[in-house]
């Protein structure tokens, strides 16, 4: 059945407001009449939380695996949380930085392997010294030319996927068609070898993740608190008051009426009951089962 409901208006001296709200939270019988929004740090705390619970979720352990039962039921210290927390956000801020570590590679890879494994510091050091080299891709027809033009200082090199290529000192001239091959910062070994690298790392990141969701019960813990304090900040913000005294206003159900009189005696606060109007839309709704 549905629990009829009470209008409830508590008054307290303004010293006695936090000792109030974390009260009424504690009590958990009274539901506010009007609710302002959280803090922004409150609700991106509980939001940050919960997405890292979150993701931390595709590292559960199979049920049949061993190590299925390896979950830290003792609850991390507020402390040690935000230090392991940290951790775990890093770890997933790193995973994230090495698949784009390793894709980028890979393109990079694809985009020069066709030209051979070489060190791009011998082609830079040559520019340097005043022999400004450059490598192109061009025509059959423009290939000719440029070979029998004497203006143009060239080199026929091996072809690169079908088409001829060339290395020039200096530019081409801008009337001939031709695709420039940009320079690599690294050669394939050395880009190679970074693949490797970003992949032992990465597989560590995953290691650091399967290990952090040991603590899922600390993870829960401290979401709980999140939650708390997004209500606590929400009510602060709801709470009216002059220079002396605030008040809130909120609804309870009449049968837990004898638990509210009793905190409200044991913490001297003020108040005030009146029958809610059947015209009220914002009523909450609490229900209450029969043994059966």
């Amino acid at each position: 059945m549905i629990e009829k409901m009470k209008m409830v208006h508590i008054v307290t001296t303004v010293s006695h407001k936090d000792d109030m709200l974390l009260n009424l939270r504690d009590l958990g019988l009274v539901h506010l009449a009007e609710r302002a929004n959280a803090s922004s740090q409150a609700t991106q705390r509980f939001s940050e939380l919960s997405k890292i619970a979150s993701r931390l979720m595709e590292y559960a352990p199979d049920k049949k695996s061993p190590e299925a039962g390896n979950v830290d039921q003792a609850v991390l210290s507020d402390e040690a949380f935000q230090k392991m927390y940290t951790e775990v956000k890093d770890a997933f801020a790193k995973k994230e930085s090495l698949a784009q570590d390793i894709s980028s590679t890979k393109t990079e890879i694809e985009r020069i392997q066709a030209w051979g494994d070489f060190d791009p510091q011998d082609v830079k050091a040559l520019r340097e010294s005043g022999i400004g080299l450059h490598f192109y891709r061009v025509g059959k027809r423009e290939c000719q030319l440029i070979m029998q033009d004497d203006s143009i200082k060239a080199i026929r090199l091996a072809s690169v996927d079908k088409s001829d290529t060339i290395a020039v000192i200096g530019k081409l001239p801008l009337d001939i068609p031709a695709t420039e091959f940009q320079l690599p910062q690294k050669g394939l070994t050395e880009l190679r070898q970074d693949v490797e690298n970003y992949t032992k790392e990465a597989a560590h990141v995953e290691e650091v993740l399967k290990d952090a969701y040991k603590y899922e019960n600390s993870f829960r813990d401290q979401m709980l608190k999140a939650q708390n304090a997004v209500d606590y900040s929400a009510a602060d913000a709801t709470v009216q008051g002059d220079e002396e005294l605030v008040w809130i206003s909120g609804y309870a159900p009449e049968v837990d009426l004898p638990a509210f009189k009793e905190a409200a005696a044991k913490n001297s606060w003020a108040y005030a009951l009146e029958d809610v109007s059947e015209e009220d839309d914002q009523i909450p709704t609490k229900l209450r089962f029969n043994k059966v």
